[in-house]
């Protein structure tokens, strides 16, 4: 028995076939994409695949305001170890290369203070940049104070920008070439010497933001004080140079002008770190606070012996009173022979001075709730006679 076949079901059947054929194609395709987007993905988190654990991360690093020193033992460790660095470099000086001949001290240039690429150099170089740092500190600070509607803080960006530029003078001796170049293009008029340019750069590029920067730290005592040794140092080491301090010893010499102008730097480096504690301690709420203490403690002694007062006795030494005020006071000071009669009046000026008794008692009551309690205990003293 034979079955009749057509060309339809056959091409139908060569459709069926080709679809399969194509949807198993296309399963291995897209096998082979997620295998390769899989891969891919791997690579990608092996690259960026953190390194450093959640500490390092910006928000939990600690601010710049964490190198200003808040305790003033502090400050008087770092004076004492500058102090203990001039001392050891001028003891290098004396005792090594002093000491040596003079053809070998060549060996040992580094140690010569007098020397611009020395030791004396590098140190004050270092000195003076860390005074630039010590000034931004200052600057982010000192910023956001309330009441400096005229931007004084910024001051301090230029202290840091004169500091820098001491340190690199301090290494390289840039005064000393643009004394030389003013000297050539100064003319026939004016007739100044080198030396007496020196002191006009240095005054002109030092001086004017010094004095700008004692009138901004006027409120802290200590870092006037320091500012002062720096001036006093300075002063000495420019009548050296300019010899009015005559010393006929030449190590000597050397020795007094290197450490004078190296105490000069670690003062100014001492006087900004000191007035950035004390703004640091003035923006946390610091400064101020024997003063509120005090007046707080006044304030509740006035009140609790405000009852206990006459009329007389609470006004100032100096109040003058006219005629009609010193009757009233004096009608106050009269024993009183009637019985007292309780009005409105009379009963606001009892609530009053009892608010002032009770003030340093129920200060954390409110103004209802103690006028409420005061006419319970009215009434219990009423009801008790």
């Amino acid at each position: 028995m034979s079955f009749r076949r057509t060309g339809h079901s056959d091409e139908r059947r060569r459709r069926v076939l080709r679809d399969e054929l194509r949807g198993s194609t296309g399963e291995e395709e897209s096998g082979e994409a997620a295998g390769d987007t899989k891969r891919r993905g791997r690579a990608t988190d092996t690259a960026n695949q953190r390194r450093y654990s959640a500490a390092a991360l910006a928000g939990r690093q600690a601010p710049v305001t964490c190198l200003i020193p808040k305790s003033g033992w502090t400050l008087a460790a770092l004076a004492l170890l500058g102090l203990s660095i001039v001392a050891g470099l001028e003891a290098l000086y004396v005792y090594v290369y002093c000491a040596l001949p003079a053809d070998r001290q060549a060996l040992c240039s580094a140690l010569d203070v007098e020397r611009t690429g020395s030791l004396m150099a590098w140190c004050s170089a270092l000195v003076l940049a860390a005074g630039a740092a010590g000034s931004i500190m200052v600057f982010t600070v000192r910023r956001h104070r309330l009441d400096d509607y005229r931007a004084r803080y910024r001051v301090w960006l230029w202290t840091a920008g004169v500091f820098l530029l001491g340190s690199a003078d301090v290494a390289t001796a840039l005064h000393v070439g643009l004394a030389r170049l003013a000297g050539q293009l100064q003319g026939d008029r004016l007739q100044l010497s080198e030396q007496a340019w020196s002191w006009v750069i240095v005054g002109l590029g030092f001086g004017l933001v010094g004095l700008r920067m004692v009138m901004e730290m006027r409120a802290s005592l200590s870092a006037l004080t320091v500012t002062a040794v720096a001036a006093t140092a300075y002063t000495a080491a420019g009548c050296m140079a300019a010899d009015a301090l005559p010393i006929e010893s030449p190590p000597l010499r050397a020795m007094a002008y290197s450490a004078c102008l190296l105490v000069g730097h670690g003062s100014l480096l001492l006087a900004v770190m000191s007035y950035a504690r004390f703004v640091f301690h003035a923006a946390q709420g610091g400064a101020g606070q024997r003063s509120r203490k005090k007046t707080k403690d006044v304030g509740s002694e006035e009140a609790t012996s405000g009852s206990s007062r006459t009329p007389q006795a609470r006004l100032p030494r100096n109040t003058r009173l006219d005629s009609a005020h010193s009757t009233d006071l004096g009608a106050a000071k009269a024993p009183m022979t009637a019985p007292v009669q309780f009005n409105a009046s009379s009963q606001e000026q009892e609530d009053e001075d009892e608010e002032s008794d009770d003030e340093g008692e129920q200060s954390n009551l409110s103004r209802s709730e103690r006028r409420r309690l005061r006419k319970q205990m009215r009434r219990q003293t009423s009801s008790g006679r």
